[in-house]
């Protein structure tokens, strides 16, 4: 039963990860880009996603409950092998910023899409680069985590269907093309 819930979990944070993949352009940020790293999107106002964190080791994430983590499979992947990293391996420690706040926490589980790990696998078999295999498979991640993060927000998720014209905020680092 465990295993089925977390299996729905993840599909459903699938789609989340996919809307995240790319930023949209926020008209009323005040806030200068001056790194070039954002494409086509523009730098969120302080606190306006407070459940957002960053991983020190280089990626956007979410508190999604009250030890668990959402982030990129991407991000938590060994694209050499297809598997997890051994930084975000069980016991292992990671550092997520939120505002001006450092939280390191013990890393108790991450679970990657097995559809990532399978086509990064796959890739990889071939003879081929695993670094696109995201518009193919579930880009999607949970770390789940041991201390207290509590003045960290929990993100709250909207499982309602999301039809063809909804407006939608998306959030990461930018797209070079398209979602």
């Amino acid at each position: 039963m465990k295993s089925h819930k977390v299996t729905v979990l993840m599909v459903v944070m699938s789609c989340l990860v996919i809307v995240s993949a790319c930023g949209q352009k926020n008209p009323t940020s005040s806030l200068s880009i001056t790194n070039g790293h954002l494409i086509g999107g523009a730098v969120a106002e302080a606190k306006e996603f407070p459940a957002s964190v960053r991983v020190l080791a280089g990626c956007t994430a979410a508190k999604v409950a009250s030890k668990l983590i959402l982030t990129a499979a991407h991000c938590v992947t060994d694209r050499t092998k297809g598997t997890i990293r051994t930084n975000y391996s069980n016991g292992s420690s990671i550092r997520l910023q939120n505002g001006k706040d450092i939280y390191t926490l013990k890393i108790v589980e991450t679970l990657a899409h097995e559809s990532y790990l399978n086509a990064v696998k796959t890739a990889l078999n071939a003879g081929n680069s695993p670094n696109n295999v995201a518009k193919d498979s579930y880009d999607v991640a949970f770390i789940v985590v041991e201390g207290d993060m509590r003045a960290i927000p929990e993100a709250e998720i909207d499982l309602n269907k999301v039809g063809v014209a909804d407006s939608l905020i998306v959030g990461g680092y930018g797209c070079e093309d398209k979602l």
